[in-house]
């Protein structure tokens, strides 16, 4: 960067001259023809101001000339009186020829005094009409480019304008691009998801166990959702041979009376289904059956038996046992209590996905 005080170089970025510490603030062009014209101002100033001093100074010569002349005059009156009064002896043709000697060297000094101011005043007038020229082209030039230098100005700021309007655009149909391109993908994705789901749907209509798992009783499915708060679900099963020990009559009574104490009752196998949503089914996992005294209780137990799966329920357990009584005695240590953290997986996803309290098997 070259500083515009004394023309030194510095390096680009610097903020102060090194060599003068003029500020090195980058003018842009309007301001330095602005101060070229206000520079060229002055200088023609200050020549027409040295011009109008040298003429002066000549002036003052002339007129210095011009009382050395009236004095001469003067003297040679001063001089006839002193001879007139005293001094009539001395020689007056010798002194008229010096006079004129000293007068004539003194006119001599001064007609080329007057010349010299003449041909200076001259000059000096020349020289400012050429400068005043100069400064005037100058100026015709300066303002010129100036004028040059706003139209173009103008034309960069118009290109500015085109230029961010292109880049507006560009930047707007990078965004559509992009848009479009997520739009893609999301198709794809979600072309993706329906081919996959369809495979699934395949895989699941051959294979049913990939289904959901649902519980299911003699009435259909069973939503553990919807289980009322408080309610208690109990579950008998009847473990028959070809002469039943239990007659069909007296368990519709204590069926009767288990529901009379708000107990709610389903007949029959409690098991777990996986089903499709195509519709295809498969039992899976274990079942609320016949047999449950056996592969639920431990230790192994044998019918009748009443299994219950929380603690806090031995009392209704005990009621249930009394319900049940007309139908077939259960003895104390019949009543058991399965804790459900020994179970396996899919014993604890039958109880849960069932939401059943109590198990009885009546029979033998």
């Amino acid at each position: 960067m070259v500083c515009q005080n004394c023309s030194s170089d510095n390096p680009d970025g610097q903020a102060f001259c090194g060599k003068c510490g003029q500020p090195l603030i980058a003018e842009n062009i309007s301001e330095r023809l602005a101060r070229l014209e206000r520079r060229n101002k002055i200088t023609q100033e200050n020549l027409e101001l040295e011009t109008a001093v040298n003429v002066m100074e000549k002036v003052r010569k002339w007129t210095t000339l011009i009382f050395y002349f009236a004095g001469i005059p003067a003297a040679l009156g001063l001089l006839a009186l002193a001879v007139m009064f005293g001094k009539g002896s001395f020689d007056m043709y010798r002194i008229a020829a010096s006079a004129k000697t000293s007068v004539g060297a003194v006119l001599t000094q001064a007609q080329s005094q007057a010349s010299d101011a003449d041909r200076v005043a001259s000059g000096a007038l020349a020289t400012a009409n050429q400068v005043d020229t100069k400064v005037r082209e100058t100026q015709a030039s300066v303002s010129k480019l100036k004028s040059e230098v706003e139209a173009r100005s103008a034309d960069v700021q118009t290109l500015s304008g085109a230029l961010k309007s292109s880049r507006d655009q560009l930047q707007a149909l990078t965004n559509r691009m992009a848009a479009q391109e997520a739009e893609v993908h999301r198709v794809t994705r979600q072309v993706q998801v329906i081919q996959t789901a369809q495979s699934v749907a395949d895989v699941q209509a051959v294979y049913p166990i990939y289904g959901e798992h649902i519980a299911r009783n003699s009435n259909g499915f069973i939503d553990p959702k919807a289980k009322p708060p408080g309610a208690l679900y109990l579950d008998i099963n009847l473990s028959l041979t070809q002469t039943p020990n239990v007659s069909d009559a007296m368990v519709g009574e204590a069926i009767g009376a288990l529901k009379d104490h708000k107990y709610t009752v389903t007949i029959g196998s409690v098991y777990m289904e996986s089903r499709t949503a195509s519709g295809s089914a498969q039992n899976v996992g274990f079942a609320f059956d016949s047999g449950s005294c056996t592969y639920w209780a431990q230790p192994e137990a044998r019918p009748p038996c009443i299994l219950y799966f929380r603690e806090s329920l031995k009392d209704h357990a005990i009621e249930v046992r009394n319900l049940v009584k007309g139908a077939q005695e259960v003895p104390d240590n019949r009543i058991i209590y399965v804790d459900p953290t020994k179970l396996g997986i899919l014993q604890r996803e039958l109880l849960e996905k069932s939401a059943t309290d109590f198990v009885v098997i009546l029979g033998q």
